[in-house]
């Protein structure tokens, strides 16, 4: 770039308050490395991490009791709810969960959190897989039949 065209660009951000404020907004993520600014409440971030990477960042330091509730399957970030719930994740359908620890779980209440991105799979790896749930035979009747 011409000096000239970059010393007119130069007086024209420190010439600006706003500017000058805007900037101070900006952060760049530890993790990514990406700009970002600062706009959600403050406990959506770890550190000096951007939101996405915040993201991930805490599901690596959950609370005992939250990390049981965790599933990693197929590089995707499941938590378990409570099976006392009026709202249930993925509509209530019936999960069977094998965990690499042995655990086994079923659960109506899953609750999906996304794909994990690839620059976090090294920090949140697989923990369980689904185990497929047996449906009971459907029974039929007859068109005249009675069922009692």
């Amino acid at each position: 770039m011409n000096k000239n065209i970059q010393q007119v660009l130069d007086s024209i951000l420190e010439a600006s308050p706003r500017i000058k404020e805007i900037k101070k907004m900006i952060e760049i993520c530890e993790f990514c490395g990406k700009t970002y600014k600062k706009n959600l409440t403050p406990d959506a971030y770890l550190g000096d991490n951007c939101f996405d990477c915040s993201f991930w960042l805490k599901k690596t330091c959950l609370k005992p009791a939250d990390e049981a509730r965790k599933a990693i399957i197929d590089g995707k970030h499941y938590m378990i709810g409570g099976e006392g719930y009026l709202f249930r994740g993925n509509g209530g359908k019936e999960f069977h969960i094998l965990f690499n620890d042995g655990r086994e779980v079923r659960t109506m209440n899953l609750w999906e959190q996304g794909e994990i991105p690839e620059e976090f799979r090294g920090l949140i790896p697989d923990n369980a897989k689904f185990v497929p749930v047996e449906k009971p035979e459907p029974i039929t009747f007859d068109d005249f039949e009675i069922p009692f």
